[in-house]
Order: structure tokens, then C-alpha cells, then sequence
């Protein structure tokens, strides 16, 4: 029984590291197309492998850009809020 329990954790363990790896594979290339926003690429992220939502708030051309450079990356679709403001 104690090696079937080392072996899960083993494999819990091998689990994460790739998926650590997977993590910085993904942050590194989109600091190539988004650059100085560390923070919010993280954050990002984390909605994401959740499967939240987030609500991106900055320069317009910014928020069209970090919008479409995921989901190219991961072959989804993509819709943004009207930027129009309520008269």
C-alpha cells in the first residue's frame, strides 16, 4: 500500500513540473508580444487555468492586442466589450 501511495505522489509531482514548465513556456512568449505588463500576464493566466473570466482594463490598442494574442496561441476564439461609452 506505501508504495502505491509513493507512486501517486510521484507522479502528482512529475504532474506539476510540467505543468510549471508548460506555465513558463506560455509567459515567455507572450512577453514577447506584451511587454512591461508582467503582472497582468500573470494574472491572466491564472483566470484562465481556472476557467474564469478576467476584465482587462488599459490603453484601447493594449486590450485589442492582449485579447487576440491568446487566443491565437491557443486556437480559441475571442470577443471584446464595445468600447463606446453610455450616453
Amino acid at each position: 500500500m506505501a508504495q502505491i501511495e509513493q507512486d501517486m505522489q510521484q507522479d502528482d509531482i512529475a504532474l506539476a513540473d510540467r505543468m510549471k514548465s508548460g506555465r513558463q513556456r506560455i509567459v515567455e512568449e507572450l512577453k514577447k508580444l506584451i511587454i512591461g505588463q508582467d503582472e497582468v500576464i500573470n494574472q491572466v493566466l491564472m483566470t484562465l487555468f481556472v476557467g474564469g473570466n478576467s476584465l482587462i482594463v488599459g490603453a484601447p490598442a493594449w486590450r485589442r492586442r492582449c485579447s487576440s494574442t491568446p487566443s491565437r496561441g491557443c486556437s480559441i476564439s475571442s470577443s471584446r466589450a464595445s468600447s463606446s461609452r453610455p450616453t
